[in-house]
């Protein structure tokens, strides 16, 4: 694990003709410490060691759905155990306290976002593990990972959901 005081020291070493000079720190996400450079890249560091499994399942989840959903999803171009990056995606996250603020409108809108990425995530579940296409030869996957990303993009998306419904009742 590297700490958080030599991060920069890394990406620099990593990327030496990056020039960090907008530098944006988040250190919200329970497993990642994200930098965000110039607007221009994200560096996520996992936290602890078990950051690394859960960091890495992430990994292999969205890639595995990129292709089949609207939003924008991180394109890695650099992976290790310690430091995963990938181009910014322009636009802000959505937190709790945004959705409390907005009005119905507003809150059926994004619901509307979020029926439509859970309705592409199901109908490639449904096209890739239920009607039998060969993962580990389709995505290289090992055999004991088949299920996995059914339950944790479920499971992801459930809880998305069901903060964004609470919050508008």
């Amino acid at each position: 694990m590297i700490a958080e005081t030599d991060y920069l020291n890394h990406i620099q070493r990593t990327f030496p003709d990056l020039k960090l000079q907008d530098i944006h720190v988040n250190r919200e996400g329970m497993v990642n410490v994200a930098i965000i450079v110039n607007q221009e890249r994200v560096f996520r560091f996992p936290r602890e060691e078990w950051g690394v499994g859960l960091l890495r399942n992430e990994m292999n989840a969205l890639d595995l759905v990129r292709k089949y959903v609207d939003i924008p999803v991180p394109d890695w171009d650099y992976r290790s155990d310690e430091m995963v990056s990938y181009p910014f995606i322009p636009g802000d996250p959505l937190l709790t306290d945004d959705l409390l603020r907005m009005n119905e409108r507003e809150k059926d809108a994004v619901a509307e976002t979020l029926a439509t990425l859970l309705k592409q995530v199901y109908n490639f579940l449904f096209l890739n593990f239920t009607i039998g296409i060969d993962c580990k030869r389709e995505f290289q996957l090992p055999r004991r990972w088949h299920n996995g990303p059914y339950f944790r993009i479920r499971y992801t998306l459930v809880q998305t959901c069901y903060r964004s419904v609470n919050v508008a009742a």
